[in-house]
């Protein structure tokens, strides 16, 4: 389906993938327009980044997960994954070019959510990003 942000005025994005992919540095470069210059592993850490749609403001929660390799082995956050009805989520799955196993990672990850929320695939929005391509 189409995933809009209205009429919400408020917008959570988990941002999801395995360690070092570039999750956090992706974050920071669109949130603060910053590069992180080193690795420094995420715990969690929400972003707040306020944008225009459709002449609406629109306020988006990035939230960053830190590497997830626990959904690999069944234990998951369900809290990323909760339907939160105050607020429209989507997930963004993020994986390094330089590294096919983070991408493969993507599809066990995205088994977890649709078993959590009990619903198929593809009513799940989310964004796919290929990172390091530098």
């Amino acid at each position: 389906g189409t995933w809009t942000a209205a009429p919400m005025d408020r917008t959570k994005i988990y941002v999801i993938g395995a360690t070092e992919v570039g999750k956090t540095a992706l974050i920071a470069r669109y949130t603060s327009n910053d590069f992180p210059s080193e690795y420094v592993p995420t715990i969690e850490h929400t972003y707040r980044k306020k944008v225009v749609l459709d002449n609406k403001d629109i306020t988006m929660d990035i939230v960053d997960t830190g590497g997830l390799e626990e959904l690999s082995t069944g234990i998951v956050k369900e809290m990323y994954i909760q339907n939160e009805t105050m607020l429209q989520e989507c997930y963004m799955f993020c994986f390094a070019l330089d590294n096919k196993s983070s991408f493969e990672y993507l599809s066990r990850i995205l088994a977890q959510i649709t078993k959590i929320k009990k619903t198929s695939a593809c009513n799940i929005p989310v964004i796919v990003v290929g990172c390091k391509s530098d």
